[in-house]
């Protein structure tokens, strides 16, 4: 390898190096978001499924309740 070819080789380090720091950082970022989107989902299904619960059994109680004459 010669002398030049050595020199711009590690002239081009740094630049290379942080351009895969940012890649690498914002690979993480695009994962965290995604993952706050899935959690933001699982959050809405099981905050509509204990809605649809407690919806059943007052329900059930009122249809308990009515068949008792109260």
């Amino acid at each position: 390898m010669s002398l030049v070819a050595t020199l711009v080789n590690a002239g081009m380090a740094p630049g290379v190096a942080m351009g895969m720091v940012y890649s690498t950082g914002a690979h993480s970022v695009g994962i965290l978001m995604e993952n706050a989107v899935q959690n933001e989902r699982f959050s809405q299904l099981s905050s509509q499924a204990s809605l649809d619960q407690c919806l059943a059994l007052i329900i059930s109680t009122g249809a308990a309740g009515a068949a008792k004459g109260q």
